[in-house]
């Protein structure tokens, strides 16, 4: 085997293997993340923050619109809010 070739299998290896261990999640660590955002955001807390981001868009749009600039995606959409 050449240098180059070794250098080159070598250079391999060792990408190969610091890639996986660094994709490998500490499953304790996954528990505990799930189990805090799961306190965290509640339904009524997500839908008061999905509408209160919806008005400031609506209001945006309207703002530019007024103005005669459009933005694609206004007006803002949606059904549920």
């Amino acid at each position: 085997m050449t240098r180059k070739n070794f250098l080159s299998v070598f250079a391999v290896l060792a990408f190969l293997s610091s890639g996986t261990w660094a994709q490998v999640p500490n499953k304790e660590k996954v528990v505990a993340s799930a189990e805090r955002a799961f306190e965290k955001y509640t339904k009524a807390y997500v839908e008061e923050f999905l509408q209160a981001g919806t008005n400031r868009a609506r209001q945006h749009c309207k703002k530019w619109l007024d103005v005669g600039v459009y933005h694609p995606g206004c007006p803002v959409q949606s059904k549920y809010y």
